[in-house]
């Protein structure tokens, strides 16, 4: 019955376990694992950046918000580069595919108002290994992508058709047992330690 009152906080950087009567609304994330784990990683560097900063002076002191958006996108930034560089490998000659990637309007207006481009980033990894007949790289990168956003699993609909029609069943078969390998990985710790957080994302989403 005690631990059914506990609930857990951030505390300097740290989960700390509290009654739950002590604590206010409950908030979990509303995104899934792997981006989660990036969220943290980017709080981290932010923390120590601002800690550098603020005891030496050598570079500037933002405001935390700043500095962790800053640090975000230069992130997010890198894992875009990715996703160019895999279209770039993918089409070749086909010069403009690669154009389109890069001048998206989309990516414009909303490369950083979100977390996409994490999982854009696996996803174009995947893809590639994929091109270059690798399916269990290609399965394991796609199961990243899925832990950091759900759509890119529904990328094995279309690679499953492809491969009914030229008989390449099993590279299908290898993809999807290496994605759903790397995707419980990454999220049955989660899972077993705070089910009611891991269950946010799926909660909010099937109720939008």
């Amino acid at each position: 019955m005690i631990a059914d009152s506990l609930t857990y906080e951030v505390q300097d950087g740290r989960l700390v376990p509290v009654l739950a009567d002590q604590v206010g609304t409950v908030r979990y994330l509303e995104y899934p694992v792997l981006t989660g784990y990036f969220m943290w990683g980017v709080a981290a560097l932010t923390s120590a950046y601002l800690s550098f900063t603020t005891s030496t002076h050598l570079l500037p002191v933002p405001l935390d918000v700043a500095a962790y958006f800053t640090i975000g996108a230069i992130l997010l930034g890198f894992a875009y580069l990715v996703v160019i560089a895999c279209t770039a490998r993918i089409a070749r000659r086909r010069v403009w595919d690669t154009a389109i990637m890069c001048l998206s309007p989309l990516l414009i207006v909303h490369a950083f108002t979100n977390w996409d481009l994490l999982a854009m980033g696996f996803t174009g990894g995947a893809m590639l290994a994929w091109a270059r007949r690798k399916p269990v790289l290609a399965g394991a990168l796609l199961g990243l992508g899925t832990a950091a956003k759900l759509y890119p699993v529904l990328l094995l609909g279309p690679l499953l058709v492809l491969c009914l029609r030229s008989g390449r069943m099993g590279a299908w078969a290898k993809a999807l047992i290496g994605g759903v390998v790397v995707w419980v990985a990454v999220n049955l710790p989660i899972l077993l330690t705070y089910p009611r957080a891991w269950l946010e994302f799926y909660t909010m989403n099937s109720t939008r």
